[in-house]
């Protein structure tokens, strides 16, 4: 398919479809939690699944290139403008969280410690691991996010979405392969909602295994702005100690900076670009790899 333009008469299309907030030039600031890059020239911020798959439907119709986000908490932002359409799940009708015994379905757009919360309160547990990795349901379960020896797919039971045709996709845990940091759900899906079976668990002591870990993340994770880990722990070490190790805390490109605190974290100090985290992501690579012999 070829790449369309996104042209006056397709903004004004892109306006009339119900239900579709269309922003303009938004400063990825606003998009991201790291914060690098310039501004974003489309953002289509759908109200729910209907407007949402009536929006991927005219965008497959008419050749737009769509780029789903959500909290922005695992990317970087661009410094050229995107020849696309942004599609951010922000609105409240991807917010939802019920519950149904010990099985609960949460929104895409849902956060991870929100989710963690509701399921304490309701006497179900599992989600420690993940409460505190920065960021939404649907980019979580995207990336198979997880800590501690655990990951978000552990409780899955079923995903709901929408393929960027705009026609509905659904599947069960075991359709899909779960891996470290990854997964084989296709790249053209946008998850939408999730249903988790969870164990039932004392709340108290669930709760304290919460504030516990929020502890241990408030002392130890990086300050400021970032995208959180930046690279893969290799199997046997951590990525982490590799960089530490090899003199590489406190490097910096521009405004982007190796966390002092931690130091598979790359922070935006005020300014960063997406070239200065990019160059300075690709020097601890080639650090690392001149003196450890591993690539992360």
């Amino acid at each position: 398919m070829n790449q369309q333009t996104i042209t006056s008469e397709i903004i004004e299309k892109l306006n009339s479809i119900e239900g579709i907030e269309l922003k303009r030039d938004i400063p990825w600031k606003k998009l991201t939690t790291l914060g690098v890059g310039k501004t974003a020239p489309f953002v289509a911020e759908p109200q729910d699944e209907n407007s949402l798959s009536e929006l991927l439907q005219f965008c497959f119709n008419n050749e737009i290139k769509v780029f789903s986000i959500g909290a922005g908490s695992n990317i970087a932002g661009a410094d050229k403008p995107l020849d696309g359409l942004i599609v951010r799940l922000k609105s409240k009708g991807f917010t939802q969280l019920t519950i149904d015994g010990n099985k609960v379905t949460v929104g895409a757009s849902v956060s991870n410690s929100k989710f963690a919360k509701f399921a304490a309160e309701n006497g179900l547990g599992g989600l420690v691991s993940i409460s505190f990795i920065p960021g939404w349901i649907g980019g979580s379960l995207r990336m198979n996010a997880g800590a501690h020896g655990s990951t978000i797919s552990d409780f899955l039971t079923h995903i709901n979405g929408f393929y960027t045709d705009g026609s509905e996709f659904t599947a069960d845990k075991n359709e899909i392969e779960w891996n470290y940091r990854s997964s084989s759900l296709p790249e053209n899906v946008i998850i939408t909602q999730a249903t988790f079976t969870l164990p039932k668990l004392d709340q108290q002591e669930e709760q304290k295994k919460l504030d516990i870990l929020m502890n241990i993340r408030n002392t130890t994770n990086a300050k400021g702005r970032n995208a959180g880990c930046v690279f893969k722990n290799p199997e046997g070490t951590s990525a982490g100690k590799l960089i530490d190790n090899c003199g590489c805390k406190g490097m910096s490109v521009g405004d982007a900076m190796v966390s002092h605190e931690h130091s598979n974290f790359i922070v935006n100090k005020g300014n960063a670009s997406e070239s200065d985290f990019l160059e300075l992501a690709t020097t601890v690579k080639k650090t690392v790899l001149e003196k450890t012999g591993i690539y992360l």
